[in-house]
C-alpha cells in the first residue's frame, strides 16, 4: 500500500523542504519508469467517461488485490476500478455510521484472500478505529486499536480472514535515559495472540524535557502470501556482517504450522560517512520545553557515549521491500551515483532559489522467494518504494498529461527479470 511515512521527527524547516521536493517529484513523475524495464498500459481515477464519483480527487492511499482490482481512499471512499479502467463498485463514505469514515481516515491494506481494512477515524485519545470488509465488499465490523506512540492513521493491518489478521506493535521502556522500543510482528487469532518476530533497539536518549532521537531506520517490511505465510524483515537488524560473507535476511513464517525459515543474501556493505549522518538526521535535537545549556550538553554527552557503543559503520543493508506476492523488490541503500538531476529549489522564508542535486535512481534486487533465487539487481526510480506491486504490475500515484490525479499501471518487462549487468 502507499501511504506517507511519518515514523521519523523532523524539524518545521526539514519538513517545508522535503515538502517542496516531494511536489517537485510529483510533477517531474510522468517520466520516472525507464520504458526498458516499464510500459505503461492503463491510468485509473482520470477517464473522461468515468462517472463522477469515480473520478480522483485528492486520493489519499490505494492497494491492488490478487485479482488485479485497483482500490483507491479518496473522498472519505472507497473508489474500486477493474484491471481495464472501468468502475466497479464504491464501497463505504463520509458519515459516522457502520462501513463509513469520518475524521482523519485513510490506509487500505487488501489481504490475499481479498478481505479489505481501511481506517475509519483516527483519535488521540481513543485510537484508531478500522473498518472490515469481505471480498464482496460487505461491512463486516468496525474495530478499535490503541493509540500508540508510532502507529499512523495508515497503519499496515493485513487480513487472512475475518478473525485472523497481522499487524506491527511496539512499546516502551526507560532505562536510565534512554528510550528503549520494542518493535513486534503479531499474528491475532480472535483473541490468540501470536509474536512473529520483535526486535528492540534504542530510539532517544532524554534528559529533563529535552530529547535525541536515534536515527537508525527501525521498521518491519513484511506482506502476506496467497498461501498465508508472512514475509518479512526488520531494517537494520537482520543483517550480517562478517569474516565469512555479508548478507541480509528474509523470514518466512507459516501460520498453519507455526515454522519459521530465514533466507540469506549477500550483499557489499556501503561506508558509513559523516556526510551521511547529517543528511539522515544524526543528533537533531528536539525540545518538549525550556532547558539551558548545560543540559544540552550533557544530552549530547550521553548521545554521543551511546553512539560510540553501538559503532554504526555501514549504512543499512536494505531501505524497504516492496513484496508481489512471491517476488521481492529489496530497495538498497545504494544510490546510482552515475544518474543525478539538478532540481531547482526556493527557500520558503528568503525566497532565494537554489539548485538542488538529487540522485533518482537506486540498487533493487528482484528475489524469487519460492526458489530463493537472486533474479536481478538493477537500478531503478526511487518511487519504487512508494508504489504497490501485484502480479508483474506496478501501481504508481501520479497525474496525468492534464495535471490531474491517476493511479499509473506499468508492465514490468522481462528484462527488469533477467537483463542482469
Amino acid at each position: 500500500m502507499y501511504r506517507i511515512n511519518r515514523f521519523f521527527i523532523t524539524t518545521a524547516a526539514e519538513f517545508i523542504f522535503v515538502f517542496a521536493v516531494s511536489i517537485v517529484n510529483a510533477q517531474q513523475q510522468k517520466e520516472l519508469f525507464n520504458p526498458k524495464y516499464f510500459t505503461l498500459i492503463k491510468t485509473y481515477g482520470d477517464g473522461e467517461s468515468l462517472p463522477k464519483e469515480y473520478l480522483l480527487a485528492f486520493p489519499y492511499s490505494f492497494d491492488v488485490d490478487n485479482n488485479n482490482n485497483v482500490y483507491v481512499f479518496d473522498e472519505k471512499k472507497i473508489k474500486v476500478y477493474t484491471p481495464d479502467g472501468n468502475p466497479k463498485a464504491i464501497i463505504g463514505g463520509p458519515g459516522q455510521g457502520p462501513g463509513e469514515f469520518y475524521g482523519s481516515a485513510g490506509g487500505i491494506n487488501i489481504g490475499p484472500q481479498g478481505f479489505i481494512k481501511a481506517n475509519a477515524q483516527t483519535s488521540s485519545s481513543i485510537g484508531y478505529k478500522y473498518n472490515l470488509y469481505n471480498p464482496l465488499y460487505k461491512f463486516i465490523k468496525i474495530f478499535t486499536i490503541e493509540n500508540k506512540r508510532f502507529l499512523s492513521s495508515s497503519n499496515k493491518i493485513i487480513f487472512i480472514n475475518e478473525n485472523e489478521y497481522v499487524i506491527t506493535e511496539d512499546s516502551d521502556e526507560i532505562k536510565d535515559n534512554f528510550i528503549i522500543t520494542k518493535f513486534s510482528l503479531i499474528l491475532y487469532k480472535k483473541t490468540e495472540k501470536t509474536s512473529i518476530a520483535a526486535y528492540s533497539i534504542p530510539t532517544f536518549v532524554v534528559l529533563g524535557h529535552l530529547y535525541m532521537e536515534f536515527p537508525f531506520p527501525s521498521e518491519f517490511c513484511w506482506s502476506i502470501a496467497p498461501d498465508n505465510s508472512v514475509y518479512y524483515s526488520f531494517i537494520g537488524k537482520d543483517e550480517i556482517q562478517s569474516t565469512s560473507g555479508n548478507f541480509y535476511i528474509i523470514h518466512q513464517y507459516i501460520p498453519f504450522t507455526s515454522q519459521s525459515k530465514e533466507f540469506k543474501f549477500s550483499y557489499s556493505p556501503i561506508s558509513l560517512k559523516e556526510n551521511d549522518k547529517i543528511s539522515n538526521g544524526w543528533g537533531a535535537k528536539s525540545t518538549l520545553g525550556f532547558s539551558e545549556e548545560a543540559t544540552e550538553k550533557k544530552l549530547q554527552a550521553l548521545y554521543d557515549k551511546l553512539v560510540d557503543k553501538l559503532n554504526v559503520k555501514y549504512k543499512n543493508a536494505v531501505r524497504n521491500i516492496v513484496f508481489d506476492n512471491y517476488t521481492a523488490f529489496v530497495i538498497r541503500e545504494k544510490i546510482n551515483e552515475d544518474n543525478s538531476v539538478n532540481v531547482e529549489m526556493t527557500e520558503s522564508r528568503t525566497g532565494k532559489i537554489f539548485t538542488h542535486k538529487e540522485y533518482p535512481e537506486i540498487l533493487v534486487d528482484i528475489i524469487d522467494l519460492k526458489t530463493v533465487k537472486l533474479l536481478n539487481s538493477l537500478y531503478l526510480p526511487k518511487e519504487i518504494s512508494k508504489s504497490v506491486i501485484k502480479n508483474g504490475y506496478l501501481y504508481s500515484l501520479g497525474t496525468n498529461d492534464d495535471g490531474y490525479y491517476c493511479i499509473k499501471k506499468y508492465r514490468i518487462n522481462p528484462e527488469a527479470y533477467s537483463d542482469k549487468k
